[in-house]
């Protein structure tokens, strides 16, 4: 289980108790450029920003109970959110989807009580 923080990463599948997650680094600006260059990728990257996944375990966390909050991307032309319960995204979001965005994870007391998606240009 990750501990209590921030954490950046890919979705595998959610259920009304647990998230699994792909916990990846999320770099912009200057650490973007010298974390892409030492990975032998494009430097500067496009659109500022970079992503290192060099292992793509997929980790399963406890979802707290109650109402969690859901920053979701219904329409992937857009980088409009929709704050949504975690409940009713799991009811609206199609998981099954070819491209899922990646998301932001707050952990509080060992549980997942907060998800924002990231839009990507």
């Amino acid at each position: 289980a990750l501990p209590d923080g921030l954490y950046f990463g890919f979705m595998g599948g959610a259920s009304t108790d647990a998230f699994e997650f792909d916990l990846a680094c999320w770099f912009s600006g200057e650490p973007a450029n010298a974390a892409a260059k030492a990975d032998g990728e494009e430097s500067p990257p496009p659109n500022d920003y970079y992503i290192r996944n060099t292992n793509t375990t997929l980790r399963r966390e406890p979802v707290a109970s109650g109402s969690i909050s859901v920053a979701w991307i219904p329409d992937f032309g857009t980088t409009a959110t929709k704050d949504i319960t975690y409940t009713q995204w799991l009811s609206e979001r199609d998981f099954g989807q070819t491209y899922v965005p990646p998301v932001w994870i707050t952990v509080k007391t060992g549980a997942v009580e907060d998800i924002v998606e990231q839009w990507l240009p």
